[in-house]
């Protein structure tokens, strides 16, 4: 009896129950197409697997693996910005979050958020366990971030890729007098096949190659408002203030203030009473640009810049066992850290 159409997902044990009949020596049943999905009996894990073609299809702004795992239930954004990642699973802290590729800890330790995020267009797998993950995840209370990159075959395979975005499509924000500008642009390619040299080695079926590069080059603008002090402020005339200032060296009361002394007389400072700290820092402040109280606008423009390259080397041994050899580099080395290590699995 023979059942064929099994998907068997990253991370995932089945079992599947078959009934034999008595039948003649010459005779076979095959079911062409498997019955209702697979169903987890044999542990209480959970968690969401996304296949290449969900994770590539799937619209991401900024294509940020991480983004990918608010699809799974029990996860939240990281709003408080905590320390770690950027969600918090079914309530625990956002760096309980543990992150695996290829089976490699990719979890920064000091910070608790992922150590390199894969081009997506390298993923063959992605899932997010929640809750009641198996020991050989644990350590950490949230839940388990878990990758797979794809693997060469015998058959060369690539991709080449651009996201554009641009502030000519953007509307103005509601209290900028201009737009804001943005100039981000999203470039890389992937390949993968057998590891082949011409008359010295044939790779078919035993070597294979991925190597993945994604860039950012990004410009955006951001506008904000605030309160700086008047050049008469600076002075010590607070004429204009509206209400009245106390003198906290004074004996007495000054109606209308919460502070402690008598009034200044006509919301006057004098200008002994300025300390030269106080008149050193405000020349770093700018002066007003606006009436009103948020008299200030201020608008700057930042420049966003990152590469990222993934080499990976499958050798198969024999039918049952695989040798795996992946170097990581991420730039600015803040976001990570070149990763090489190699990896035995066993089947």
């Amino acid at each position: 009896m023979k059942q064929t159409d099994i998907v068997l997902e990253m991370d995932q044990v089945a079992c599947m129950e078959f009934k034999l009949t008595v039948g003649a020596v010459s005779q076979s049943v095959e079911i062409i197409e498997a019955g209702a999905p697979l169903v987890n009996t044999d542990n209480g894990t959970k968690g969401q697997v996304m296949t290449a073609d969900e994770i590539v299809e799937m619209p991401s702004n900024g294509r940020n693996i991480t983004d990918l795992g608010y699809l799974a239930a029990g996860i939240t954004p990281n709003t408080m910005l905590l320390q770690g990642s950027s969600f918090a699973i079914n309530g625990a802290r956002p760096d309980n979050t543990n992150f695996v590729i290829d089976g490699f800890g990719a979890r920064e330790p000091s910070l608790g958020n992922v150590l390199t995020s894969p081009n997506l267009d390298a993923l063959q797998e992605f899932k997010m366990q929640t809750n009641n993950f198996s020991a050989e995840y644990g350590r950490l209370a949230g839940g388990v971030m878990n990758m797979v990159l794809k693997r060469g075959t015998n058959q060369y395979h690539g991709a080449i890729f651009e996201f554009l975005r641009n502030d000519s499509m953007d509307a103005r924000s509601f209290f900028d007098v201009t737009k804001s500008e943005l100039r981000q642009n999203q470039f890389g390619a992937m390949i993968g096949g057998p590891l082949s040299i011409p008359k010295i080695y044939r790779a078919k079926d035993r070597t294979f190659f991925l190597f993945s590069w994604e860039s950012l080059r990004e410009v955006s603008g951001s506008s904000a408002r605030g309160v700086v002090p008047t050049a008469s402020q600076r002075a010590g005339d607070f004429s204009q203030l509206g209400g009245p200032i106390s003198d906290p060296l004074t004996t007495g009361t000054c109606p209308g203030s919460i502070g402690r002394g008598a009034c200044f007389p006509g919301n006057m400072i004098p200008v002994s009473r300025l300390t030269p700290t106080a008149l050193m820092a405000q020349k770093f402040l700018p002066l007003p640009n606006q009436a009103g109280v948020n008299n200030l606008a201020a608008y700057a423009v930042s420049p966003n810049d990152f590469d990222s390259f993934i080499g990976k080397i499958d050798q198969r041994l024999t039918d049952k066992d695989t040798v795996a050899f992946l170097s990581h580099h991420q730039s600015p080395e803040l976001l990570g850290k070149p990763l090489l290590a190699p990896r035995c699995r066993g089947q």
